[in-house]
């Protein structure tokens, strides 16, 4: 099953572009609904569904979690909610913790924010390589964050529990194919992302119980090559 926010960019993207899907997806709450909100209108929304937060108590939160998701489903297991507008209306749960993890604590990676920088990365894509992979060496940075601070072993596991709109395996792929295309020695990547680049490939392939190997110590390997070559 995908993750929450996955489903949100789905439903964003779909609502845009087929105007049959338009009406029928009409009453569906979205993480872009929170943008016009302050935050006072955000913890007054979350207050309305008796759960009462500051910036102190959320961030002893997001400490504990990798991602808004994985705050608001105990939250909302604790609640029953009667027909499908007031399910629907509980949406807001998690975006609003979402969008207040964002904002409040935007040095703290969470899977959220994760996929969004994947996603903008592959958006960028006719921007050129240079575009892409300073937003990707930022999401591979997180993406490292994330590891040690779960303590995963592998990239399996990893997926297992981000479920994003992509697969970690996967996009270590693609931003390894922007590297090599950009040229990783050039402006796309500074001398202290390439070495922060190789250290988190080699740590990440020497992982215990690592799944896929492959990935992971090619993409060190790119960064030595261009920088012979180049």
């Amino acid at each position: 099953m995908i993750s929450w926010v996955a489903m949100d960019r789905i439903v964003e993207r779909k609502r845009a572009a087929d105007a049959a899907y338009r009406r029928p997806a009409a009453g569906k709450v979205l993480r872009s609904d929170a943008k016009q909100l302050t935050d006072g209108e955000l913890l007054a929304k979350l207050s309305s569904f008796g759960i009462e937060l500051d910036r102190p108590s959320l961030e002893r939160l997001c400490d504990q979690a990798l991602s808004a998701e994985e705050i608001a489903q105990p939250l909302l297991d604790q609640r029953t909610f009667h027909g499908r507008h007031e399910q629907m209306e509980s949406d807001w749960i998690w975006i609003c913790l979402s969008a207040l993890w964002q904002r409040w604590f935007p040095d703290k990676p969470s899977f959220e924010a994760l996929d969004d920088q994947m996603q903008a990365g592959y958006e960028l894509r006719e921007s050129g390589a240079v575009a892409v992979c300073r937003v990707w060496l930022e999401a591979w940075s997180d993406v490292l964050r994330i590891l040690d601070k779960a303590g995963m072993q592998s990239i399996q596991e990893f997926d297992d529990r981000f479920r994003g709109s992509q697969s970690l395996f996967n996009w270590m792929q693609d931003l390894e194919g922007e590297l090599w295309n950009g040229g990783a020695g050039g402006p796309a990547v500074s001398h202290r992302q390439d070495r922060a680049v190789r250290r988190g490939a080699a740590a990440l392939s020497h992982r215990r119980r690592l799944d896929h190997r492959k990935p992971a110590a090619r993409l060190g390997g790119v960064l030595l090559r261009t920088r012979r070559d180049g």
